[in-house]
């Protein structure tokens, strides 16, 4: 929703407008590796809550 229509969306409770800006940053370590044929490939994911709001129950 988009209560003063500046096309950021926005929860517009009467005359209070609160901007929630989620945002997630998505990290692979290592960034590049070679894997032989029958090889295990290992790496790690690390994802942070970058955003302005708390964020909860993500799947």
């Amino acid at each position: 929703m988009d209560g003063n229509v500046d096309g950021m969306a926005v929860c517009d409770i009467g005359s209070v407008e609160m901007d929630y800006h989620p945002a997630l940053t998505l990290t692979v370590s290592p960034a590049f590796q070679t894997i032989v044929a029958g090889e295990t490939a290992v790496f790690t994911l690390t994802i942070r809550n970058t955003g302005s709001i708390t964020l909860a129950q993500i799947r």
